[in-house]
């Protein structure tokens, strides 16, 4: 019901009537509660304090502070260490880890065992889910005897503590050789498996300590440190700017909800470099410019795009080199992308600052990968290492094949290939298996390893340089050692599909693997165990390149399919999704039917895409990220930028 305030004809309120409610701005942007942005307002707190003069306050401010940022950050090494003996199924280590989390990190960290947070909570429902876990995989060992023995020992002390009919179920199971075959009488348990079971109990921990699934391994939060340069946003602006937003959004609320709602990680990092990149900015038909700069090497039919087939941006000297299916390697200026991009105009022409060709190769040209100045590209059995610095230091005319540094000939097809951190080395995947390391000062081969028969469809190094992951057509990811060449690991995949594609994140903690089909999954680097993600919503049936990169954060994916569209993930958004909750009047264990059982549960690691932008009439080829940029190019011959929202309206 509506109520419309009338004015009052005495002149005075009614004391007895309802106060008019308070006028809540409705938030558009959410703030990560991190160690980042935690320590950076303890920071901001700081320096008014200081600035007051109340330096007695900021200095225990600051010591509570850093001594419960650390007391957090082993509760989290803790949580990491019994996850990790859930997932090896090791439970006497899990035991372990279960005793310390209860007593060192709960003390450390400050935890209350009888609080209502959802780390108190969860401290308190994990003894009776880790015991619950143990019988279940017991009764799938067929084991009558011990199944018993630790059924009586574990899960009857827990009686009280759990619901009726929960207890019911697992006494039901004495009964039955796996868990399975009591599905006819309790449906939430068909199909499950022991590796389902600790799938969901991993999942359920992540989601009560919240931000653990792309900051693992981060560090606690120093706030003795002197702030960063960038954090220049004292509490008086801050405050300042709150009233002014909640101004605007009273005297203009449709403005404010048009608005989409985003989260950022740092209070002090760039606001464009947090935004995801889903803003359409600049779009560049490649085939109009073909045909009117590069005349012979337009199709002939004038109603046929140029298919690309890769790009990569150069937006620091604002351009973007584009690949055809002819070889055709060219350089295309975007001009300025901001305001503090346009400069007086200069007195002299640069060769830069027009479409240039950098290379005609006699095949397609299949990828594009960048260093500085140096530009990697293959086709066929050839691999090119070209050199734009000569576009920068000549005059209006860049001089024919003067951005050549090196040809590198293989033995047989190049199918993927990526420089080093340092520059002077590459490394190339063949289609017979065989991955080739390069010296390109001299532009001879190093060393080659060969680790199996089948075509490696894509390479990507580590942040250091010191291992490099090579995917092959037969579905498996192999680490290798650059120094010593030894395989240190073997990613195989739970999915029999083919892998399209490779990306690493920009912290090299996570590794992405594209599938033919438009499937993608999640590595941990340093586990070396596939994340319980599920990436769904795009279809990539035919082709058998399917191209993905992350964001500027390890939380953003893109990915282009077959339909033209840009697909954007973001893993933040999983973060508001609803969490299971545990009753606070318990001691024990959770009193409510259970959590992780059930079918519906499984659910929760499937991905759906956060935006979908229409950006092409045909497949897209390639995916570039460049600082709060997005390029795609497609086979319609559009190139494609996208940027942030703060970035596009500069």
């Amino acid at each position: 019901m509506n109520f419309q305030a009338a004015p009052n004809s005495g002149g005075q309120g009614d004391a007895g009537g309802s106060a008019r409610a308070a006028f809540t701005p409705t938030s558009i942007v959410d703030i990560e509660s991190n160690d980042v942005t935690r320590s950076e307002m303890v920071q901001i707190i700081l320096a008014w304090l200081i600035e007051e003069g109340f330096t007695s306050s900021a200095q225990i401010l600051r010591e509570e502070a850093t001594c419960q940022f650390r007391g957090e950050h082993y509760l989290r090494k803790t949580l990491r260490g019994l996850s990790r003996a859930i997932e090896e199924s090791s439970w006497e280590s899990a035991q372990k880890s279960l005793k310390k989390l209860q007593t060192k990190a709960a003390t450390k960290s400050g935890l209350r065992p009888e609080g209502s947070s959802p780390a108190a909570l969860l401290v308190r429902s994990l003894p009776f889910l880790l015991a619950q876990q143990q019988y279940m995989e017991l009764v799938e060992q067929d084991n009558d005897q011990r199944t018993f023995t630790f059924f009586m020992r574990s899960i009857k002390p827990f009686e009280r503590s759990i619901s009726r009919e929960h207890f019911q179920k697992l006494t039901y199971l004495l009964t039955c050789k796996t868990v399975a075959e009591s599905s006819n009488v309790y449906p939430e348990y068909r199909g499950w498996t022991a590796e389902l079971g600790r799938a969901q109990l991993l999942q359920y921990i992540r989601t009560q300590v919240g931000s653990v699934d792309y900051s693992n391994y981060c560090r606690h939060g120093n706030v003795c440190m002197p702030p960063p340069v960038e954090l220049t946003r004292p509490l008086r602006t801050v405050f300042q700017q709150s009233f002014s937003y909640e101004l605007v959004s009273r005297q203009h609320p449709d403005l404010v909800r048009r608005l989409q709602r985003t989260t950022i990680t740092s209070l002090s990092a760039p606001l464009e470099a947090q935004l995801p990149a889903t803003e359409p900015f600049l779009s560049i038909d490649a085939s109009a410019l073909v045909r009117s700069t590069f005349s012979t090497l337009a199709p002939g039919d004038a109603r046929q795009c140029v298919k690309l087939t890769a790009c990569q941006p150069f937006l620091s000297h604002s351009a973007v080199v584009a690949a055809t299916d002819n070889g055709a390697v060219l350089w295309i200026p975007t001009g300025p992308l901001s305001c503090s991009d346009v400069a007086a105009p200069s007195s002299e022409a640069c060769a830069a600052d027009k479409p240039q060709l950098l290379y005609h190769h006699k095949h397609p040209i299949r990828d594009l990968r960048r260093t500085g100045t140096k530009l990697l590209c293959w086709g066929s059995c050839e691999t090119l290492v070209l050199n734009v610095q000569p576009l920068f230091d000549s005059g209006s005319v860049a001089p024919a094949n003067d951005c050549v540094a090196c040809i590198l000939t293989h033995a047989a097809d190049v199918y993927a290939g990526c420089f080093f951190p340092c520059g002077t080395l590459a490394v190339t995947g063949l289609s017979e298996g065989t991955v080739c390391i390069w010296d390109l000062n001299t532009g001879t081969k190093m060393y080659e390893h060969l680790f199996s028969n089948y075509g490696v469809v894509s390479l990507v190094m580590n942040r250091t340089g010191t291992s490099y992951f090579a995917a092959s057509k037969d579905g498996t990811i192999r680490v290798v050692d650059v120094a010593t060449g030894v395989l240190t690991a073997s990613l195989v995949s739970p999915i029999a599909m083919e892998i399209c594609s490779l990306a690493v994140s920009p912290s090299s903690t996570f590794l992405l693997a594209s599938y033919r089909g438009g499937l993608m999954r999640m590595w941990d680097v340093l586990t070396g165990a596939p994340l319980p993600y599920r990436f769904t919503g795009t279809e990539n049936n035919t082709k058998a390149r399917s191209p993905t990169s992350f964001g500027n954060t390890d939380a953003e994916l893109f990915s282009g399919g077959e339909d033209g569209c840009l697909y954007f993930w973001t893993l933040r958004s999983r973060d508001r999704a609803t969490k299971p909750v545990i009753p606070a009047c318990t001691s024990e264990a959770p009193r409510s039917a259970n959590l992780y059982l059930s079918q519906a549960s499984i659910n929760v690691n499937l991905v759906h895409y956060a935006a979908q932008l229409p950006l092409h009439r045909l497949p897209i080829t390639d995916v570039k990220v460049e600082g709060s940029y997005e390029v795609s190019c497609g086979e319609d011959g559009m190139i494609v930028l996208c940027t942030t929202c703060a970035s596009a309206h500069a």
